[in-house]
Protein backbone atom coordinates (compact mmCIF):
# COMPACT_ATOMS: atom_id res chain seq x y z
CA UNK A 1 0.00 0.00 0.00
CA UNK A 2 1.20 3.17 -1.04
CA UNK A 3 1.95 6.20 1.15
CA UNK A 4 -0.34 8.11 -0.66
CA UNK A 5 -3.11 5.63 -0.13
CA UNK A 6 -2.60 5.35 3.38
CA UNK A 7 -3.17 9.03 3.55
CA UNK A 8 -6.40 8.56 1.84
CA UNK A 9 -7.56 5.85 4.49
CA UNK A 10 -6.36 8.02 7.41
CA UNK A 11 -8.79 10.82 6.12
CA UNK A 12 -11.51 8.48 5.42
CA UNK A 13 -11.05 7.58 8.93
CA UNK A 14 -10.86 11.13 10.24
CA UNK A 15 -13.97 11.45 8.59
CA UNK A 16 -15.60 8.55 9.55
CA UNK A 17 -14.58 9.36 13.48
CA UNK A 18 -16.02 12.91 13.35
CA UNK A 19 -19.13 11.57 11.25
CA UNK A 20 -19.46 8.73 14.37
CA UNK A 21 -19.25 11.78 16.80
CA UNK A 22 -21.38 14.24 15.61
CA UNK A 23 -24.30 11.26 15.08
CA UNK A 24 -23.39 10.42 19.11
CA UNK A 25 -23.64 13.85 20.42
CA UNK A 26 -27.32 14.21 18.19
CA UNK A 27 -28.25 10.87 19.41
CA UNK A 28 -27.36 11.98 23.51
CA UNK A 29 -29.38 15.34 22.47
CA UNK A 30 -31.96 13.73 21.26
CA UNK A 31 -32.68 10.93 24.08
CA UNK A 32 -31.04 11.83 26.80
CA UNK A 33 -29.74 15.40 27.04
CA UNK A 34 -31.58 17.85 29.36
CA UNK A 35 -34.26 19.80 26.99
CA UNK A 36 -35.92 21.16 29.93
CA UNK A 37 -35.70 24.82 31.50
CA UNK A 38 -36.98 23.97 34.60
CA UNK A 39 -34.84 24.11 37.71
CA UNK A 40 -36.77 23.18 40.47
CA UNK A 41 -40.20 21.28 40.69
CA UNK A 42 -42.91 20.82 37.74
CA UNK A 43 -44.26 23.17 34.71
CA UNK A 44 -48.02 22.41 34.16
CA UNK A 45 -49.48 22.99 30.67
CA UNK A 46 -52.58 22.97 29.68
CA UNK A 47 -54.03 22.18 26.09
CA UNK A 48 -57.33 23.24 25.22
CA UNK A 49 -58.22 21.12 22.65
CA UNK A 50 -56.00 18.47 20.64
CA UNK A 51 -52.82 19.71 19.07
CA UNK A 52 -49.93 18.43 16.54
CA UNK A 53 -47.10 17.71 18.29
CA UNK A 54 -45.00 20.46 16.25
CA UNK A 55 -47.42 22.91 17.35
CA UNK A 56 -46.94 21.58 21.21
CA UNK A 57 -42.96 22.06 20.63
CA UNK A 58 -43.78 25.45 19.26
CA UNK A 59 -45.29 26.31 22.56
CA UNK A 60 -43.19 24.94 24.70
CA UNK A 61 -40.02 27.02 23.04
CA UNK A 62 -41.94 30.50 22.79
CA UNK A 63 -42.82 30.12 26.39
CA UNK A 64 -39.00 29.52 27.22
CA UNK A 65 -39.83 25.58 28.65
CA UNK A 66 -37.51 23.73 26.55
CA UNK A 67 -34.05 24.62 24.94
CA UNK A 68 -34.36 22.57 21.40
CA UNK A 69 -37.61 22.40 19.94
CA UNK A 70 -35.90 20.06 16.69
CA UNK A 71 -34.67 17.97 19.65
CA UNK A 72 -38.17 17.33 20.97
CA UNK A 73 -39.63 16.68 17.74
CA UNK A 74 -37.42 13.94 16.26
CA UNK A 75 -38.15 12.12 19.45
CA UNK A 76 -41.93 12.63 19.31
CA UNK A 77 -41.89 11.07 15.79
CA UNK A 78 -39.25 8.34 17.37
CA UNK A 79 -41.74 7.33 19.46
CA UNK A 80 -44.70 7.78 17.37
CA UNK A 81 -45.96 10.57 19.01
CA UNK A 82 -47.84 13.09 16.23
CA UNK A 83 -51.03 14.34 18.38
CA UNK A 84 -50.93 15.90 22.02
CA UNK A 85 -55.07 15.35 23.57
CA UNK A 86 -56.58 17.64 25.39
CA UNK A 87 -55.64 17.97 29.00
CA UNK A 88 -53.62 19.03 31.77
CA UNK A 89 -49.98 18.11 31.58
CA UNK A 90 -46.77 18.37 34.42
CA UNK A 91 -43.54 18.33 32.72
CA UNK A 92 -40.67 17.71 35.36
CA UNK A 93 -37.55 19.78 36.19
CA UNK A 94 -34.28 19.12 33.97
CA UNK A 95 -36.30 16.07 32.17
CA UNK A 96 -35.09 15.00 28.41
CA UNK A 97 -37.01 14.56 25.41
CA UNK A 98 -38.47 11.19 26.59
CA UNK A 99 -39.34 12.03 29.48
CA UNK A 100 -41.25 15.18 28.34
CA UNK A 101 -42.69 13.30 25.19
CA UNK A 102 -44.07 10.59 28.14
CA UNK A 103 -45.19 13.56 30.31
CA UNK A 104 -47.02 15.02 27.03
CA UNK A 105 -48.77 10.99 26.88
CA UNK A 106 -50.21 11.23 30.32
CA UNK A 107 -52.62 13.78 30.65
CA UNK A 108 -53.04 14.46 34.95
CA UNK A 109 -56.42 13.91 36.45
CA UNK A 110 -56.52 17.85 37.31
CA UNK A 111 -58.97 20.79 37.06
CA UNK A 112 -57.23 24.25 36.00
CA UNK A 113 -58.11 27.94 36.95
CA UNK A 114 -57.14 30.72 35.14
CA UNK A 115 -55.72 33.17 37.86
CA UNK A 116 -55.28 36.47 37.03
CA UNK A 117 -52.63 38.75 39.03
CA UNK A 118 -53.82 42.33 38.81
CA UNK A 119 -52.01 45.58 39.23
CA UNK A 120 -52.01 46.85 42.44
CA UNK A 121 -50.03 48.56 45.03
CA UNK A 122 -51.45 47.33 48.38
CA UNK A 123 -49.65 44.01 49.00
CA UNK A 124 -52.11 42.95 51.52
CA UNK A 125 -55.10 44.11 48.51
CA UNK A 126 -52.73 41.98 45.66
CA UNK A 127 -53.37 38.54 47.99
CA UNK A 128 -56.77 38.88 48.69
CA UNK A 129 -57.49 39.08 45.03
CA UNK A 130 -55.04 36.12 44.58
CA UNK A 131 -56.41 34.40 47.13
CA UNK A 132 -60.17 35.10 45.58
CA UNK A 133 -59.25 33.85 42.59
CA UNK A 134 -57.60 30.59 43.38
CA UNK A 135 -59.67 29.17 46.30
CA UNK A 136 -57.06 29.57 49.06
CA UNK A 137 -57.66 31.32 52.49
CA UNK A 138 -55.59 34.77 52.24
CA UNK A 139 -54.02 34.03 55.53
CA UNK A 140 -52.29 30.65 54.23
CA UNK A 141 -51.04 32.51 51.36
CA UNK A 142 -49.37 34.92 53.78
CA UNK A 143 -48.06 32.51 56.38
CA UNK A 144 -45.99 30.77 53.29
CA UNK A 145 -44.86 34.25 52.33
CA UNK A 146 -43.53 34.57 55.56
CA UNK A 147 -41.97 31.17 56.02
CA UNK A 148 -38.27 31.24 55.57
CA UNK A 149 -37.27 27.94 54.93
CA UNK A 150 -40.00 27.59 52.32
CA UNK A 151 -38.68 30.95 50.60
CA UNK A 152 -35.22 29.78 50.39
CA UNK A 153 -36.11 26.44 48.84
CA UNK A 154 -38.42 28.22 46.33
CA UNK A 155 -35.61 30.36 44.10
CA UNK A 156 -33.88 31.79 47.29
CA UNK A 157 -36.01 34.29 47.85
CA UNK A 158 -37.00 36.31 51.44
CA UNK A 159 -40.42 37.93 52.44
CA UNK A 160 -39.85 41.09 50.59
CA UNK A 161 -38.62 40.17 46.75
CA UNK A 162 -40.55 36.84 46.98
CA UNK A 163 -43.49 39.49 45.46
CA UNK A 164 -41.20 39.71 42.93
CA UNK A 165 -42.98 36.92 41.00
CA UNK A 166 -46.41 38.67 41.15
CA UNK A 167 -45.93 39.17 37.53
CA UNK A 168 -49.13 40.87 36.04
CA UNK A 169 -51.20 38.73 33.72
CA UNK A 170 -53.46 35.95 33.49
CA UNK A 171 -52.27 32.46 34.28
CA UNK A 172 -53.13 28.76 33.41
CA UNK A 173 -53.06 26.98 36.66
CA UNK A 174 -54.06 23.92 38.32
CA UNK A 175 -56.55 23.96 40.80
CA UNK A 176 -54.34 24.20 43.98
CA UNK A 177 -55.62 23.53 47.48
CA UNK A 178 -52.41 24.37 49.35
CA UNK A 179 -50.88 27.77 49.39
CA UNK A 180 -47.62 26.32 48.61
CA UNK A 181 -48.24 24.46 45.67
CA UNK A 182 -50.27 28.04 44.33
CA UNK A 183 -46.73 30.04 44.86
CA UNK A 184 -44.72 27.11 43.28
CA UNK A 185 -46.89 26.94 40.26
CA UNK A 186 -46.27 30.98 40.10
CA UNK A 187 -42.57 30.78 40.56
CA UNK A 188 -42.63 28.68 37.49
CA UNK A 189 -44.33 31.05 35.67
CA UNK A 190 -41.40 33.57 36.72
CA UNK A 191 -39.08 30.75 35.85
CA UNK A 192 -40.05 30.92 32.23
CA UNK A 193 -40.79 34.62 31.71
CA UNK A 194 -36.87 35.02 32.45
CA UNK A 195 -35.89 33.16 29.03
CA UNK A 196 -32.40 33.61 27.68
CA UNK A 197 -32.61 37.03 26.07
CA UNK A 198 -33.70 38.61 29.35
CA UNK A 199 -31.34 37.02 31.75
CA UNK A 200 -28.68 38.06 29.38
CA UNK A 201 -30.11 41.46 29.16
CA UNK A 202 -30.06 41.52 33.11
CA UNK A 203 -26.61 40.44 33.25
CA UNK A 204 -25.62 43.27 31.02
CA UNK A 205 -26.57 45.87 33.07
CA UNK A 206 -25.28 44.26 36.32
CA UNK A 207 -28.44 43.63 37.66
CA UNK A 208 -30.32 40.45 38.94
CA UNK A 209 -33.79 39.40 37.90
CA UNK A 210 -35.02 40.61 41.19
CA UNK A 211 -33.57 43.43 41.03
CA UNK A 212 -34.46 44.58 37.63
CA UNK A 213 -38.23 43.54 38.78
CA UNK A 214 -38.12 46.53 41.33
CA UNK A 215 -36.47 48.63 39.15
CA UNK A 216 -39.46 48.11 37.11
CA UNK A 217 -41.74 48.54 39.89
CA UNK A 218 -40.20 52.18 40.20
CA UNK A 219 -40.27 53.08 36.83
CA UNK A 220 -44.24 52.26 36.46
CA UNK A 221 -45.14 53.77 39.43
CA UNK A 222 -43.61 56.42 37.80
CA UNK A 223 -45.43 56.73 34.56
CA UNK A 224 -47.90 54.82 32.81
CA UNK A 225 -46.54 55.75 29.09
CA UNK A 226 -44.58 52.76 27.43
CA UNK A 227 -42.30 55.33 25.36
CA UNK A 228 -41.58 57.38 28.50
CA UNK A 229 -40.76 54.25 30.49
CA UNK A 230 -36.89 53.42 29.23
CA UNK A 231 -35.82 56.91 29.21
CA UNK A 232 -36.69 56.76 33.11
CA UNK A 233 -35.65 53.02 33.29
CA UNK A 234 -32.29 55.39 31.96
CA UNK A 235 -32.29 57.69 34.76
CA UNK A 236 -32.04 55.42 37.13
CA UNK A 237 -29.65 53.08 36.35
CA UNK A 238 -27.21 56.14 35.55
CA UNK A 239 -28.16 57.32 39.53
CA UNK A 240 -27.32 53.41 40.48
CA UNK A 241 -24.39 53.91 38.61
CA UNK A 242 -22.96 57.30 39.67
CA UNK A 243 -24.09 55.52 43.51
CA UNK A 244 -26.81 58.41 44.08
CA UNK A 245 -29.87 57.78 45.80
CA UNK A 246 -32.75 57.38 43.56
CA UNK A 247 -35.08 59.64 45.81
CA UNK A 248 -38.12 58.44 44.10
CA UNK A 249 -41.43 59.28 45.43
CA UNK A 250 -43.19 56.07 44.38
CA UNK A 251 -41.22 54.46 46.67
CA UNK A 252 -42.00 56.77 49.38
CA UNK A 253 -45.55 56.44 48.65
CA UNK A 254 -44.91 52.55 49.41
CA UNK A 255 -42.80 53.11 51.95
CA UNK A 256 -45.71 55.66 54.00
CA UNK A 257 -48.56 53.26 52.81
CA UNK A 258 -50.53 56.26 51.26
CA UNK A 259 -51.57 54.93 48.14
CA UNK A 260 -54.33 57.38 47.91
CA UNK A 261 -52.08 60.60 48.45
CA UNK A 262 -51.98 63.10 46.07
CA UNK A 263 -48.90 64.92 47.09
CA UNK A 264 -46.06 63.58 49.04
CA UNK A 265 -44.47 66.58 51.44
CA UNK A 266 -40.97 66.45 53.49
CA UNK A 267 -42.05 65.42 55.99
CA UNK A 268 -42.91 61.97 54.05
CA UNK A 269 -39.36 62.16 53.62
CA UNK A 270 -38.33 61.43 57.04
CA UNK A 271 -39.82 57.99 57.50
CA UNK A 272 -37.00 55.06 57.95
CA UNK A 273 -37.81 52.34 56.19
CA UNK A 274 -35.43 50.50 53.76
CA UNK A 275 -37.75 51.62 50.63
CA UNK A 276 -37.53 55.82 51.51
CA UNK A 277 -35.09 55.96 48.53
CA UNK A 278 -34.53 59.12 49.79
CA UNK A 279 -32.74 57.86 52.84
CA UNK A 280 -30.77 54.99 51.43
CA UNK A 281 -29.11 54.28 48.06
CA UNK A 282 -29.61 51.69 46.23
CA UNK A 283 -32.33 49.74 45.43
CA UNK A 284 -35.91 49.12 48.33
CA UNK A 285 -35.74 45.36 48.94
CA UNK A 286 -38.72 44.73 46.90
CA UNK A 287 -41.29 45.87 44.22
CA UNK A 288 -43.44 49.01 45.64
CA UNK A 289 -46.09 47.56 43.24
CA UNK A 290 -47.17 44.33 41.11
CA UNK A 291 -44.96 45.00 37.75
CA UNK A 292 -45.93 44.29 34.08
CA UNK A 293 -43.94 42.53 31.37
CA UNK A 294 -43.49 45.69 29.51
CA UNK A 295 -41.98 47.53 32.20
CA UNK A 296 -39.81 44.73 33.24
CA UNK A 297 -38.67 44.72 29.20
CA UNK A 298 -38.53 48.84 29.47
CA UNK A 299 -35.51 48.47 32.13
CA UNK A 300 -34.06 45.62 29.93
CA UNK A 301 -34.50 47.57 27.08
CA UNK A 302 -33.52 51.17 28.53
CA UNK A 303 -32.59 54.18 27.06
CA UNK A 304 -28.97 55.40 27.19
CA UNK A 305 -28.60 58.88 28.06
CA UNK A 306 -27.13 61.53 30.58
CA UNK A 307 -30.34 62.60 32.19
CA UNK A 308 -29.71 62.38 36.06
CA UNK A 309 -32.84 63.85 37.05
CA UNK A 310 -36.96 64.25 35.81
CA UNK A 311 -40.01 66.00 36.91
CA UNK A 312 -43.26 66.06 35.57
CA UNK A 313 -44.40 68.30 33.41
CA UNK A 314 -45.69 71.73 35.02
CA UNK A 315 -49.09 71.25 32.55
CA UNK A 316 -50.08 68.13 34.62
CA UNK A 317 -50.27 65.82 31.41
CA UNK A 318 -48.42 62.90 33.32
CA UNK A 319 -45.80 63.60 31.09
CA UNK A 320 -42.14 64.41 32.06
CA UNK A 321 -39.33 67.14 31.32
CA UNK A 322 -35.45 65.53 31.81
CA UNK A 323 -32.48 66.76 32.89
CA UNK A 324 -29.09 66.31 33.08
CA UNK A 325 -28.31 68.99 35.65
CA UNK A 326 -29.47 69.83 38.75
CA UNK A 327 -30.02 73.10 38.20
CA UNK A 328 -32.40 72.32 35.38
CA UNK A 329 -34.17 70.28 37.04
CA UNK A 330 -34.77 72.64 39.90
CA UNK A 331 -36.55 74.82 37.63
CA UNK A 332 -38.42 72.67 36.36
CA UNK A 333 -39.68 71.10 39.80
CA UNK A 334 -40.59 74.87 40.94
CA UNK A 335 -42.91 75.30 37.91
CA UNK A 336 -44.07 71.40 38.73
CA UNK A 337 -44.81 72.71 42.72
CA UNK A 338 -46.36 75.96 41.73
CA UNK A 339 -48.99 74.40 39.10
CA UNK A 340 -49.89 72.51 42.81
CA UNK A 341 -50.30 75.11 44.29
CA UNK A 342 -52.18 76.84 42.10
CA UNK A 343 -54.77 74.02 41.69
CA UNK A 344 -54.96 73.07 45.52
CA UNK A 345 -53.09 69.87 45.26
CA UNK A 346 -51.97 68.73 48.47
Amino acid sequence: MSSQERKIISKRNVLLACFLLLLIIILYNVTVGTNCRIRKGMYTIYIEKKMPVMEVANMLKEKGIIHSRLSLLAMAYLMGMHYVEDGVYSIPQRSNNISICNALNKPLDKKIIHLEIPFLQNRKSLIKAIAKNSGIHPDDIWRKLNDKKFLHQTGGFNKENIFCIFITGKYVCETQREAEELIENLYGHYEFFWNEEREEKAKNINLTREEVVILASIVYMETKMPEEMPTIAGVYLNRLQKGMKLESDPTLVFANQKFAVRRLMDRDKKINSPYNTYKYKGLPPGPICSVPPSAIDAVLNYEGHDYLYFCAKDDLSGEHVFSETYEEHQKHAKKYQEQLDKKKIF
